[in-house]
């Protein structure tokens, strides 16, 4: 299986996202892409071009914890 997230880059919506209040501004830029109107598009469709990069894993930091993924998952902040 693979997931992936991508944001609409200048959606006002995307501050609201829980995934981007925690995330540095260069990390932020990695999910955030321009998809611009599909030339002749009829139904108003979108196109986008973006780099898709395999191997930025979480990495056991000293202190035992991890660190170093882009995004915050339960293996990092486990459900009580």
């Amino acid at each position: 299986m693979f997931t992936t997230q991508l944001l609409v880059k200048g959606l006002p919506e995307n501050a609201r996202d829980g995934i981007t209040k925690n995330l540095d501004a260069t990390a932020l830029d990695t999910l955030l892409v321009d998809f611009k109107p599909v030339p002749g598009s009829k139904i108003g469709e979108l196109s986008a071009n973006f780099d898709l990069v395999l191997g930025k894993t979480l990495a056991e930091l000293e202190d035992g914890t991890l660190g170093g993924g882009v995004a915050i998952s339960e293996v990092q902040h486990p459900k009580k």
